[in-house]
């Protein structure tokens, strides 16, 4: 994908013009793009990897964000199977907390 985008970065007081092609790496398959956002506490536009189909590829901070909250997910669902489980013992007359 090679398109032509114009964008304003503020940088300071001046504000920059840019108009420029999205490089596109073949041996990724990947565009990189620019990314208005902020990263390690500055706020700015960023050059990003992106898919072909535009999905940003997150950063390692975020990747690990990401990662943290699904075990976090995960976590909570065995918790809720445990406790249901639990309760169907004791419904049966089994104490769980004998085993």
């Amino acid at each position: 994908m090679v398109s032509t985008r114009v964008h304003w970065i503020s940088v300071a007081r001046f504000r920059l013009r840019l108009s420029f092609k999205v490089p596109h790496s073949p041996t990724l398959n990947l565009d990189l793009c620019p990314w208005p956002g902020t990263f390690r506490s500055v706020e700015a536009v960023w050059l990003r990897w992106f898919t072909p189909e535009g999905e940003m590829l997150p950063t390692e901070a975020e990747a690990a964000r990401q990662h943290a909250e699904a075990v976090q997910q995960r976590a909570d669902a065995e918790r809720q199977r445990a406790e249901r489980l639990a309760e169907r013992l004791r419904q049966l007359g089994v104490n769980p907390g004998s085993f």
